[in-house]
């Protein structure tokens, strides 16, 4: 069957989703503001789209949106906008079937709700794991994804601060100063320092030290940090989730879990153990958020689960 994006006009797919949306304001379904937002939201997938090289609306299953989402969750872009952006996604293509899609929620794809507590362990935190998802990613020619997950594990890093790390000039503050700076792409541009504690995170700076060569970053010199996200990452979260890995996300989830045990002496609440001391406990995510480059103790509740009563 011959595509066409829906008879929409046009065999451009923006321009298409473009008239749908147009078509669907004139008729006073929706607003001429939502009309322009949902433009402005769908264009982020239509970048997710070209890089997969997808040119028809026909070719859009929920399956592409759920690895869109999941993507979006491992960014950690605001609960609300990154709902958003998938319920634009959902709007549209229900505009284009006209109502024949089957819409995919945002909680599925691991993206949080706005008042989300972590009730489920975070995948990653067992090193054995950490060690089996390594060594795969490296013999699969992903070397690049495995120190990404290893500054993710250890030092709580994002997706895109750890692919922007200097690894090199990282590991030269860490041996001296017991420190690394965090200030490449950081949430809000708010850099952070985090403290070196132990021989893996040393260990993790010197893997990406190497993989990264004479340039600046673990991002390769020949393309933009999107490109590597759209390319070598999202290749290898398969690997990840055949690993025991649910997302790199849960990497700082993990580390948030694990620093919580270091501070506190006891398993972070999402792993089913009562708030002993609640002072210390709130001391305890203090410090974490500032790790993880927050800047309000509530967000460590999805990192760590509740304080409960």
């Amino acid at each position: 069957m011959a595509k066409n994006n829906f008879n929409l006009a046009s065999r451009n797919m923006t321009k298409a989703v473009g008239f749908a949306l147009r078509r669907s304001a004139s008729c006073g379904a929706i607003s001429i503001a939502s009309m322009a937002t949902h433009r402005r939201r769908w264009a982020r997938f239509g970048q997710f789209l070209k890089a997969r090289s997808i040119r028809w609306l026909e070719d859009i299953t929920s399956q592409l949106v759920r690895e869109f989402g999941e993507e979006v969750a491992d960014l950690e872009l605001s609960p609300a906008y990154a709902q958003n952006l998938i319920s634009t996604v959902n709007t549209v293509m229900d505009l284009v079937t006209h109502g024949r899609w089957e819409s995919v929620s945002p909680i599925a794809c691991g993206v949080p709700n706005r008042t989300h507590v972590r009730h489920v362990p975070p995948s990653g935190f067992d090193h054995g794991c950490i060690e089996i998802t390594i060594a795969a990613l490296s013999k699969l020619g992903y070397g690049r994804a495995a120190c990404v997950v290893c500054l993710a594990r250890e030092l709580g890093l994002r997706l895109k601060e750890a692919a922007l790390l200097d690894a090199r000039a990282a590991l030269a503050q860490a041996r001296v100063a017991r420190t690394v700076t965090i200030d490449k792409g950081s949430k809000g541009g708010f850099g952070r320092d985090v403290p070196i504690r132990n021989h893996r995170q040393l260990e993790a700076l010197e893997r990406a030290a190497i993989q990264q060569g004479e340039h600046f970053s673990l991002t390769p010199a020949h393309i933009t940090w999107a490109q590597f996200r759209d390319g070598e990452l999202r290749e290898a979260r398969s690997i990840l989730k055949a690993c025991g890995i649910s997302k790199y996300h849960d990497l700082r989830s993990a580390y948030a879990c694990e620093r919580y045990k270091e501070l506190t002496s006891f398993d972070a609440p999402v792993f089913g153990a009562p708030t002993e001391d609640r002072d210390l406990d709130r001391r305890a995510r203090e410090t974490i958020a500032i790790e993880l480059g927050h800047k309000r103790v509530d967000v460590t509740n999805c990192y760590l689960g509740g304080r409960g009563k």
